[in-house]
C-alpha cells in the first residue's frame, strides 16, 4: 500500500475530536499532582535558602568595630571601620605594621568567637 492510498485514513482519524469532559478530568489530575509537588519544592529548596539569607543579614548587621572576622578569601582580621552605605569594610590584618585592607561587606564570611579555655 502506498502513501497516497493511506491519506484518507489519516484524515478520517483527524475528524474524531476528544470530548470536553475527558480533557477536563485529565487536567484536574495534573493539577492535583502539581500542587503537592510545588509545595514540596518550596519546603525543600526555598525555605532553607530564605533562612540562610536571614542569618547572613543578621551577621552583617551585627558587625561592629574591634570584632574579629574572616572573609571568603581566607583573610582574618579585626574590623577597623564599616561604611554600610557604600558596602565597604576596612579590616586590620596586622597589628605590628598597622596594615589595613578595604573589602566589600559581602566578602565577610563569619565572625571568630574567642572561647575561654578552662585550666
Amino acid at each position: 500500500m502506498d502513501f497516497f492510498a493511506m491519506l484518507p485514513l489519516f484524515f478520517a482519524q483527524a475528524d474524531q475530536v476528544p470530548t470536553p469532559a475527558a480533557s477536563e478530568n485529565n487536567g484536574m489530575q495534573y493539577l492535583i499532582f502539581l500542587i503537592p509537588l510545588l509545595l514540596l519544592v518550596w519546603l525543600l529548596f526555598m525555605r532553607p535558602g530564605k533562612r540562610e539569607q536571614d542569618q547572613r543579614r543578621k551577621l552583617l548587621e551585627s558587625l561592629d568595630k574591634h570584632v574579629k572576622i574572616y572573609t571568603v578569601g581566607g583573610i582574618v582580621g579585626t574590623v577597623h571601620s564599616i561604611d554600610r552605605e557604600k558596602g565597604r569594610i576596612v579590616v586590620k590584618v596586622d597589628d605590628g605594621n598597622n596594615t589595613k585592607i578595604e573589602l566589600l561587606l559581602d566578602a565577610v564570611a563569619g565572625v571568630i568567637t574567642e572561647e575561654k579555655k578552662e585550666s
